[in-house]
């Protein structure tokens, strides 16, 4: 049972960094099968799979990336080249 706001984002966050903490990637939302890439760079299919959260997002909630090292989602530098999005989540860019 979640107690409170407070519980629950610590709860959303433990579930969203497994692949982090694995080791499998560098920031949780560069993991392709996460609501956390959903959310960020998932198509409108994509998201609408995902609830809406009880709590507001606090405005802290992801890291600040370096600009200068930001790619498009299917090309992130923390991804191996072996994985890449299912097209199904993640619109291509022309």
């Amino acid at each position: 049972m979640v107690e409170s706001d407070r519980h629950f984002l610590t709860l959303v966050r433990y579930v969203e960094r497994n692949a982090q903490r694995a080791g499998l990637v560098k920031q949780a939302e560069d993991w392709p099968g996460s609501s956390v890439y959903a959310r960020l760079y998932g198509n409108e299919k994509a998201k609408q799979l995902l609830s809406r959260w009880p709590v507001a997002t606090p405005k802290d909630y992801l890291p600040k990336r370096v600009p200068d090292t930001v790619l498009p989602p299917h090309r992130s530098p923390s991804l191996p080249d072996s994985v890449l999005p299912p097209e199904s989540i993640v619109e291509t860019r022309s």
